[in-house]
C-alpha cells in the first residue's frame, strides 16, 4: 500500500513538472523559429533499411541490433537572418553553420511480425547565431528522441508491404531555449506505408508517410503538417546478408508540406553509400550527399559513418554449427570446409582440398608427389610416371632412355622391350620419352622379315568404366601401329587389339600395380 502511494506522489510530480516546463514556454512558442525543425534526414533504427528507408522486412522474434551514427550538415537551417533599417541591410548571419550529430539507435524484432526501434539523438556541436541575429546558439544538446514500430503485412512476388510508425517526445526543445532548434515544441507523429521489392542482388524501396507536428515560424515561412518520402535503390556487389557483403545504395528524403507555395519550401537531399557486413557482423556505413533544395532543414551537404552489430541468423540447410574451427562465426554447419567434394567425415584432410588428378583422389587431401620421384607434381612433367634416376635428364620427372638404353628382345611368341610406352594422361598420344623404344621396335621387325604378323596389344587399369578402358586400350594400341607404320614396317604385319582392363599383370589396390596394368604389349601371331 505504501508502494502504490509513493508511485502515485512520483507520477503527479512528473506531470506537474512537465505542466511547469510547458507553462515556462508559453510565451516562446510563438517567437521566430521557436520549434523549427532541422533534421529531415532521420536515420532508421531498423538494420533492413538502406540509410533512412525502412524495408518491411523485421527481424526474428527477440533478435537485436545496436549502433551509432556520427553525421555533419553543414548549414541545415538554409536561411540567413538579418536585421534591416530603412531598406538597408545592417547585419546578416548564419542561424545555424553547421552541426555535428550522434544518433545512438538499437532494435528487437517482436513475434516474427513486428520491429521496434529507438534512436537517441544528440548534437555534440553546432555553431551559428540561432533564430535571432547577434544572437548565441546552444553549442551541444539533446534533440528528440524517436520510437520507431513497424509491421511486416505481405510479401508477393518479391515485392513486400508493411506500414510504420514514428513518433518523437519534445525533448530538445525542453532542454534548450528554444531558438537553439533543436526540437519541436510539442511530440510528433508519422505514420508511414512500407514497400520493398528484391531482384537478385536489388533492391527497390519506398516509404510514403504523413508528418504530423506542431506549427512553428520562421520569418515569413511556416513549419506545419507534411507528406513525407525515401526512395531507395540498393545493390548488394556481395550478399549483405552473409559475412563481407557489401551494399551500395543511393537514397532521397523529403517532405512537402501541407501548404507550401514551392519547391523551395520543399526539403529534400540525396544520399550516396556504402555498407559493409565483417565476419563477425560488424555493419560498418558511410554515405554523403547534397541538398536538392533551398528549404529549411535541408543541408547544403551531409556526410556521415556509423558501426553497428546486427546479429543474423543464418540460412542453414544443413544444419547449426559444428564449431569445427572453420567458418564457425556464421553459425552454420560446413560439411565440405575445404569444398572438393568429400564431406569432411570422409576426408582425411578436411581444410585441404583433394586435388582431383586421378591419384588417390578418395582421401581428400591433395598428394604434391603423386609418383614418388621426389619431384614435386607443379614442376613434374610426369606426375604419374616416376623419375628413373639414371644420370640422364634427371630433372624433369619423366623416365628417359638414356644412350643406348632401349632394347629389343624376340621370343617364340613375343617382343620385348626394355621400358613401358608412355602416352599422355587418358589419351592416346604416345609420350617423346617413348619414342626411342618404339625406333628400336621398328628397326627389330624391319631386320627380322620372318616375323609375318605381330599384334599390337593395349592394356589399362581399372580407373573408369568397363567401355571407357577398352576404348582406350584399342586407341593406344592403333596409335603404337600407327608410329611404326610411319617408321616403314609394312602394315600387312601387323595388327592391334585393345583388352581395356581384363588381363591384369598385377593388382589394382595399388597404384604400384596399375601403372604395371597400363601397358602395351607385342603378341607374335604368324611367323616363317
Amino acid at each position: 500500500m505504501e508502494m502504490k502511494t509513493y508511485s502515485r506522489i512520483w507520477f503527479i510530480s512528473i506531470i506537474l513538472c512537465l505542466t511547469t516546463i510547458g507553462a515556462s514556454k508559453k510565451d516562446a512558442l510563438a517567437a521566430d523559429g521557436d520549434g523549427i525543425s532541422l533534421e529531415t534526414f532521420k536515420l532508421s533504427p531498423s538494420m533492413g533499411a538502406i540509410f533512412e528507408t525502412t524495408l518491411p522486412e523485421v527481424k526474428e522474434h527477440r533478435w537485436w541490433s545496436i549502433g551509432g551514427l556520427v553525421s555533419y550538415a553543414h548549414r541545415p537551417l538554409r536561411r540567413e537572418t538579418s536585421v534591416v533599417s530603412t531598406g538597408e541591410v545592417l547585419e546578416e548571419a548564419d542561424a545555424v553553420q553547421g552541426r555535428v550529430s550522434l544518433d545512438l539507435y538499437g532494435a528487437i524484432g517482436l513475434f516474427d511480425l513486428a520491429e521496434l526501434g529507438l534512436v537517441l539523438p544528440l548534437v555534440l556541436f553546432q555553431s551559428g547565431e540561432g533564430t535571432e541575429v547577434g544572437g548565441d546558439i546552444q553549442s551541444a544538446g539533446f534533440a528528440d528522441p524517436r520510437l520507431a514500430l513497424k509491421v511486416r503485412i505481405a510479401e508477393i512476388a518479391g515485392l513486400a508491404f508493411g506500414v510504420g510508425a514514428v513518433v518523437t517526445a519534445p525533448l530538445g526543445h525542453y532542454v534548450s531555449s528554444g531558438g537553439d532548434v533543436l526540437g519541436s515544441t510539442g511530440p510528433t507523429a508519422e505514420p508511414q506505408v512500407l514497400a520493398g521489392f528484391r531482384t537478385g542482388p536489388a533492391i527497390i524501396a519506398l516509404n510514403v508517410g504523413v508528418l504530423f507536428r506542431p506549427e512553428a515560424t520562421l520569418a515569413n515561412y511556416t513549419q506545419t503538417h507534411a507528406l513525407t518520402w525515401n526512395a531507395s535503390f540498393a545493390y548488394d556487389i556481395r550478399n549483405f546478408d552473409e559475412p563481407q557483403g557489401i551494399r551500395l545504395a543511393i537514397e532521397t528524403n523529403g517532405e512537402a508540406g501541407i501548404g507550401f507555395d514551392s519547391l523551395i519550401e520543399t526539403p529534400m537531399e540525396a544520399i550516396l553509400g556504402a555498407k559493409y557486413r565483417t565476419e563477425q557482423d560488424f555493419i560498418i556505413t558511410a554515405g554523403a550527399g547534397p541538398g536538392m533544395s533551398t528549404a529549411v532543414g535541408t543541408p547544403a551537404f551531409r556526410v556521415f559513418a556509423s558501426f553497428a552489430i546486427d546479429r543474423v541468423r543464418r540460412s542453414c540447410p544443413a544444419g547449426p554449427e559444428d564449431m569445427d574451427g572453420f567458418e564457425d562465426h556464421d553459425k552454420c554447419i560446413d560439411p565440405d570446409n575445404d569444398q572438393d567434394g568429400l564431406l569432411d567425415g570422409v576426408d582425411d584432410c578436411p581444410n585441404e582440398a583433394e586435388d582431383q588428378d586421378k591419384f588417390q583422389d578418395q582421401d581428400g587431401c591433395p598428394d604434391r608427389d603423386n609418383d614418388g620421384d621426389a619431384i614435386p607434381d607443379a614442376v613434374d612433367k610426369c606426375p604419374m610416371i616416376p623419375e628413373d634416376v639414371d644420370d640422364y635428364e634427371d630433372d624433369d620427372g619423366c623416365p628417359e632412355e638414356g644412350p643406348g638404353r632401349a632394347t629389343v628382345k624376340i621370343t617364340d611368341s613375343q617382343i620385348l622391350i626394355s621400358s613401358k610406352i608412355y602416352f599422355d594422361f587418358d589419351k592416346a598420344t604416345i609420350k617423346p620419352v617413348s619414342y626411342p623404344i618404339l625406333n628400336a621396335v621398328a628397326e627389330a621387325l624391319t631386320a627380322n622379315t620372318a616375323i609375318k604378323k605381330v599384334q599390337i596389344e593395349g592394356h589399362t587399369d581399372n580407373e573408369g568404366t568397363e567401355d571407357y578402358n577398352q576404348k582406350l586400350s584399342e586407341d593406344r594400341a592403333k596409335a603404337v601401329m600407327d608410329y611404326l607404320i610411319n617408321k616403314k614396317v609394312q602394315s600387312e604385319r601387323l595388327s592391334y587389339k585393345g583388352y581395356g582392363f581384363s588381363r591384369p599383370k598385377a593388382s589394382n589396390r595399388t597404384e604400384e600395380g596399375k601403372a604395371i596394368n597400363r601397358r602395351v604389349e607385342f603378341a607374335i601371331i604368324e611367323r616363317d
